[in-house]
């Protein structure tokens, strides 16, 4: 039997108002006869949950075997909350990386395991929804993404394939053969084009789903120009940063990159703030 492991991030939200939280309620009301799921919840928020919430959600989740609570006030990086769950569950079969705010149902459970009881992707990945155009996976070009026009099904070429965390499907499989960890200096942005980046150069295979579910990105140019998203494209640039800092040549184009970028951003949102981020 499969031994699967969920990973929920929270931040200021609850066990009652989290969507992904809601949709594994729905989800694992049943129990999955073939595979055992376990639930792990990281809460980085300033207050703990409620223990009745906490209990609650166990009794509710019957086909979860197990369901574990951690609590962090520090709020500490994403990087760090990662690597924690990976030394933690290295020895098992998957782990599935899910955000707070991701609404899906029990069909991306039923397509994941109708992949894996035929075969063994190193990694695999739902289709992501936002604002009626696919976010997730996508195309990548050295430093520059793309959004596909029709998403590919099945196993895909890796070569240029990028994605982001959420509904991401590691196989620990991978995590044992290579090492892999997250780079210690990434905090919240940028974790998933770290690890699309080591998965191009060492992973040997990469299954899309059918399977659609809606996310809503805080950071995208799909959405309309705020304070808030100068913050995050700020914080996303540092992330970069990080993730293109192997050698000379892709700090400087890293660099290079994001001095024309700034300019795209502040002719696109005709807001001149950018060109100082």
């Amino acid at each position: 039997m499969k031994k699967i492991k969920l990973l929920v991030v929270l931040y200021k939200e609850t066990t009652d108002t989290s969507e992904t939280i809601l949709s594994l309620k729905r989800i694992f009301s049943d129990i999955f006869i073939d595979a055992n799921f376990e639930l792990f919840l990281w809460d980085n928020s300033p207050s703990a949950q409620d223990l009745n919430s906490i209990n609650s959600l166990r009794k509710e989740c019957v086909g979860l075997s197990e369901v574990r609570y951690h609590h962090d006030a520090t709020n500490k990086p994403l990087s760090y909350v990662y690597n924690a769950i990976l030394d933690l569950y290295e020895n098992d079969d998957y782990l599935i990386i899910l955000d707070q705010d991701s609404s899906f149902d029990k069909k991306f459970i039923d397509e994941f395991l109708s992949v894996i009881r035929k075969d063994s992707p190193e990694l695999i990945l739902p289709i992501i929804n936002f604002k009626e155009t696919i976010v997730s996976p996508s195309i990548i070009n050295y430093m520059k993404g793309h959004y596909y026009q029709v998403t590919p099904y099945g196993y895909t070429d890796l070569k240029h394939l990028s994605a982001i965390n959420s509904g991401m499907i590691i196989a620990l499989g991978y995590i044992r053969r290579t090492g892999f960890r997250y780079h210690k200096d990434l905090i919240n942005y940028c974790t998933d084009d770290y690890f699309m980046r080591e998965f191009r150069k060492n992973g040997h295979s990469v299954f899309v789903l059918k399977y659609k579910f809606e996310h809503d990105l805080s950071l995208s140019t799909l959405n309309d120009n705020s304070s808030s998203l100068k913050q995050r494209y700020k914080l996303m640039k540092q992330g970069r940063y990080v993730v293109y800092s192997d050698n000379i040549i892709d700090w400087v184009a890293i660099r290079a990159y994001f001095l024309l970028h700034k300019v795209y951003m502040a002719i696109k949102y005709k807001d001149k703030d950018y060109l100082k981020v």
